[in-house]
């Protein structure tokens, strides 16, 4: 089969560009290919050039995959950037028009769109109208929430989008036309010159020096003013009413795919109380690399190892939870803490010490407190099992509606039981007392039970590592693409 995957993010770029998403369509892309697909990936609304027009062009293959990228697309990505302008992600002619002639080289039989960003909702028609399967796979909220998260203002789930008359007053985009620029300048820099790539990260350096010194004296100056107005933004062609009607027709797009798989139970609950049609959207939870690995053997019952060696992974910001989790801990006595020793392994995060003064008291208060505290910026996939080797338990606090944590996967796949919020997909995959332990999203109260309790039996680390079992693998995976794409 010819089989087209469609992401905002180049697929050699993996989760450094993408987060998870993009490691499961490289992931996925790949194994298709070694089984003998003709697979291929198109990208859109991330590479920015000097030259004004739209254009789609082939680009560097990766795994025996051919890839293609829409240069300058009107619907910047990731979806943050576009938050002003949810008319275009309904319709863009420059962009349906790149998708379109792409459709028509390639000859695809199927399309699998794993999110939209940086496309419009008119694609998934040309698609279709071209002659393949078309499939959508809910992997975020984007559909239905313009920053992605159904998070309003970054901090509590947005339950009603009032017809979308909350959502200006929900995020703070930072100014396309300045990250337009900036993205054109990287480009150019980068083809350019033989060392452009270093020269982009140092001008980056300065750049967020200077960000962040301006961020500071805009929030003084403009302490009460509304989230918009702080950024004294030129353009108020956008109305709330775009917001409703761009949710809308996204509904309305994928309600005409052949099939919609949600990574949860708890993702197909929720579209379908949003509009999609309940015959269309099947749950299939996605395989994950580390799953070909044996699990460890469970290590023996004994008596209490302390300090427990807890991890987090992922990115340094509020919806995975990493300030909810300090937060929760700098609660507690310096006594219990000397129980604990904290990996932490989160991108952003040096950034963040440097320039958020609450995150960077956190952490020298932990410091001083936990039995030891080990602190990276990120990590790369291949670093995983030796990350999470001799870890008791993996801590996974996310503040939003996580829709399936690759984390959780990857933590489960090397033996490392979970302590999960009870949010999202997590309950999927973590069962409370068997292979893990769940707590209430955002609950430090519970939280902190939950770590209390760990800490006066270590024997239940024993006791949920007995309890993992095996997690779905790539293979099994795509035996239910193919499936899936056959007609099954």
């Amino acid at each position: 089969m010819k089989i087209l995957f469609v992401n905002w993010a180049p697929v050699w770029h993996g989760a450094e560009v993408g987060g998870g998403v993009n490691l499961y369509s490289q992931s996925m892309a790949t194994a298709l290919s070694e089984k003998g697909h003709d697979v291929y990936t198109v990208s859109s609304g991330f590479i920015y050039d000097l030259k004004r027009r739209v254009f789609v062009r082939k680009t560097k293959p990766y795994g025996g995959i051919e890839n293609f990228e829409i240069v300058n697309s009107p619907i910047m990505a990731p979806a943050f950037f576009n938050f002003l302008y949810p008319d275009k992600e309904t319709d863009c002619p420059p962009v349906e028009r790149c998708f379109r002639e792409l459709i028509a080289d390639l000859g695809p039989d199927v399309v699998h769109f794993q999110n939209i960003e940086g496309f419009s909702a008119a694609c998934i028609d040309i698609a279709a109208h071209c002659g393949a399967r078309v499939f959508y796979s809910l992997h975020n909220y984007h559909l239905v929430c313009s920053q992605v998260g159904l998070l309003f203002q970054g901090k509590k789930i947005c339950e009603d989008f009032l017809d979308g008359r909350r959502c200006l007053a929900c995020a703070v985009p930072f100014p396309r036309d300045i990250e337009w620029r900036m993205r054109q300048a990287k480009t150019f820099l980068e083809t350019a010159m033989p060392m452009g790539d270093r020269i982009w990260i140092r001008l980056m350096q300065m750049f967020s020096i200077v960000t962040n010194m301006a961020r500071q004296c805009k929030s003084i100056l403009f302490a009460n003013a509304h989230p918009l107005q702080r950024y004294a933004l030129k353009d108020n062609r956008c109305r709330t009413r775009d917001y409703a009607i761009r949710r809308d027709r996204m509904i309305a797009a994928i309600n005409r795919t052949d099939g919609v798989l949600a990574v949860s139970r708890f993702v197909k609950d929720l579209f379908v109380d949003m509009g999609l049609h309940p015959d269309i959207v099947r749950v299939n939870h996605i395989g994950n690399k580390m799953a070909d690995r044996p699990l460890p053997d469970p290590m023996v019952p004994g008596p209490a190892r302390l300090p427990l060696k807890l991890i987090f992974l992922g990115v340094a910001d509020d919806l995975k939870g990493l300030p909810f989790l300090l937060k929760t801990l700098c609660g507690m006595s310096a006594g219990f803490l000397g129980n604990l020793e904290l990996h932490v392994h989160a991108r952003g995060i040096r950034h963040g010490v440097k320039t958020n003064g609450i995150l960077s008291e956190q952490i020298h208060i932990l410091d001083d407190r936990l039995s030891a505290l080990y602190i990276s910026d990120g990590y790369r996939f291949d670093e995983l099992p030796s990350i999470l080797k001799g870890k008791d338990m993996g801590v996974v606090p996310p503040i939003w509606y996580d829709n399936a944590p690759q984390v959780v996967f990857e933590m489960l796949s090397l033996g490392v039981p979970v302590l999960g919020a009870r949010i999202g997909g997590i309950p999927d995959f973590v069962r409370h007392g068997e292979n893990g332990m769940l707590f209430e999203p955002g609950s430090v109260d519970d939280l902190s039970r939950s770590l209390k309790s760990i800490v006066a039996d270590p024997g239940l680390i024993d006791s949920f590592k007995r309890g993992i079992k095996p997690m779905k693998t790539i293979a099994a995976h795509l035996d239910d693409l193919e499936a899936l794409y056959g007609g099954g």
